[in-house]
């Protein structure tokens, strides 16, 4: 019996030195020069130089739609969206303002810099091809999610992209792809309904400063605080102040109102998570936080108690 424990352990030893060797060859591992974490950088720097047109497909929460992209230099972009329920939205960006439409609701907010994710967990797991295009599979984690990212090999350009926690939360997979010219102009004509914040529009409307916690799980960084509307049956209030944190892969936004509400996100709300998020809401003094994430809930939780 203390044999078999004895060549039990040994086995174990082995198959964990031979998982951590596997696993540590992969974070070295180089393709056309680059590291797993030097191709996330690359497919940064080309969201900003590299101009396209492509068709693809999205999937959320097991609802696909299909958009038609037109992709500009300096982060601008316009985008089409058709769900399968023939429903249509717009959105884009100018470069310093990213916007949508859905039916009459025209939404504006100021673009935040993207979180570099070149520091964290990626590993270069395959090739592949997609759209005709020869393309490099990495796989980025950070704490239980994850994202399986395949990225155009000559340019740079991600091609598709899948996020799991435990199973899939969404994909978006690029199906045709045209590396051409492509210049758009600023819209001037979007109405600003969402934009950032002053602090005091947000004591206007909050009567108070904004809440923020006093903890964060490793990584979460404040990414941006505006102000937003909403339709809620349940609210009285049409403007609220949205606070956003992300650590580049994982998020939790908060939405704070005055007084007490009771937010159904229902179907519809143009801010409703799919069923993969955590929905949380507290009152915290005369103000109502409604909170969406998709970190861990004890994570959540231990944020959420530190809210001051």
């Amino acid at each position: 019996m203390k044999k078999f424990f004895y060549l039990l352990l040994v086995f174990l030893l082995a198959s964990f030195t031979v998982l951590y060797w596997t696993i540590w060859k992969l974070k070295l591992r180089t393709v056309d020069g680059r590291t797993a974490a030097q191709w996330i950088g690359y497919a940064n720097e080309a969201s900003k130089t590299v101009t396209y047109t492509a068709t693809g497909t999205t999937t959320l929460n097991g609802k696909t739609a299909k958009f038609e992209l037109n992709q500009s230099k300096n982060g601008k972009y316009q985008m089409d969206v058709t769900g399968d329920n023939g429903k249509q939205c717009k959105m884009g960006c100018d470069g310093k303002k990213a916007w949508f439409i859905i039916g009459d609701k025209h939404s504006v907010v100021d673009m935040m810099p993207a979180q570099d994710i070149s520091g964290m967990n990626a590993l270069i797991i395959n090739n592949t091809t997609i759209a005709e295009r020869p393309g490099i599979i990495v796989l980025v984690k950070n704490n239980n999610i994850s994202k399986r990212i395949t990225i155009d090999r000559e340019y740079g350009v991600i091609l598709s992209m899948i996020t799991t926690r435990g199973k899939e939360i969404s994909k978006m997979e690029i199906t045709k792809i045209n590396y051409k010219d492509v210049r758009l102009g600023n819209n001037k004509n979007m109405p600003t309904v969402v934009r950032s914040a002053t602090a005091d529009e947000i004591h206007h409307l909050l009567g108070r400063d904004a809440l923020h916690p006093g903890w964060l799980p490793n990584g979460m960084k404040l990414r941006g605080e505006h102000l937003d509307w909403c339709d809620c049956c349940h609210s009285n209030q049409r403007n609220m102040v949205v606070t956003s944190y992300s650590d580049g892969i994982s998020a939790v936004t908060l939405f704070q109102m005055s007084g007490t509400h009771h937010c159904a996100m229902a179907s519809g709300c143009h801010m409703a998570p799919s069923n993969q998020a955590l929905i949380e809401t507290r009152m915290i003094g005369k103000t109502t936080i409604v909170a969406v994430t998709d970190i861990d809930k004890k994570s959540f939780t231990k944020m959420l108690d530190s809210l001051r």
